[in-house]
């Protein structure tokens, strides 16, 4: 049996975040993918309905979904984020096909997201006093001349 070597890694899929439809009859999850060009992960949702998956997203940087409703799905994207932007964006999309919306938008970076109620949600979200431009938009450039500057350095 041949041994697994560190480039192996780059065509496994990785899935999480599955989670049950309120009615119990699907799930989704999202499978990430190595990207080597980029040195990043791509991410989309997945849904697992009638012993059959399908895609629902492919915008490569979306993830973190949630049911919405029964029909519908909830989930953050990075799809048209600016790069180092301070936000979290978040669209639904129907399990019955169509284009994903843009639902709002959280001025932090958002890990975690859960339904309390049809129109409330919980978030766990990191803040940085030192750091954050939430609210000060005064230390916007300072922070991206910083990333950018940061961005160069390996370990």
């Amino acid at each position: 049996m041949k041994s697994i070597e560190l480039k192996d890694f780059l065509h496994y899929k990785f899935l999480s975040n599955v989670q049950m439809s309120p009615e119990r009859n699907a799930c989704i999850f999202t499978v990430s993918t190595c990207n080597e060009e980029e040195n990043t992960y791509d991410s989309n949702i997945y849904l697992f309905r009638d012993g059959k998956c399908y895609p629902l997203t492919q915008g490569k940087k979306d993830g973190s979904a949630i049911f919405f409703d029964n029909s519908t799905v909830l989930f953050k994207s990075g799809r048209n984020a600016k790069n180092q932007e301070e936000v979290t964006s978040y669209y639904t999309i129907s399990l019955n096909g169509g284009e994903a919306c843009k639902r709002f938008d959280i001025p932090m970076y958002v890990s975690k997201i859960e339904k309390l109620n049809k129109e409330e949600f919980v978030i766990l979200a990191s803040y940085d006093k030192d750091f954050s431009c939430v609210g000060r938009e005064e230390m916007k450039e300072e922070l991206k001349k910083a990333q950018k500057e940061s961005k160069d350095y390996e370990v």
